[in-house]
């Protein structure tokens, strides 16, 4: 059986900043000061970069941009650990 991975976005337009965690139901949201702190918190825990792009097909996030992350499934581990 192949790997399982999880999977997360930051969500950012010039008036905010924060990660949204899909595995759970609803997805966890998380806010954020600055991009880097966000980049900071995702590298820490493992999370890798898989794309970035704007946003403009999300109805309600038109003019933002999407940091795409997945990272292996680690049973036990909360999904923002």
């Amino acid at each position: 059986m192949g790997q399982k991975w999880e999977y997360c976005k930051i969500l950012m337009n010039e008036k905010h900043i924060g990660i949204v965690y899909f595995a759970t139901t609803p997805p966890k949201n998380r806010e954020f000061a600055s991009l880097d702190e966000a980049l900071a918190a995702l590298g820490s825990l493992e999370w890798e970069l898989v794309m970035a792009i704007p946003e403009p097909f999300t109805p309600g996030f038109i003019g933002w941009t999407g940091f795409h992350f997945k990272r292996p499934i680690v049973p036990g581990r909360a999904i923002d650990q």
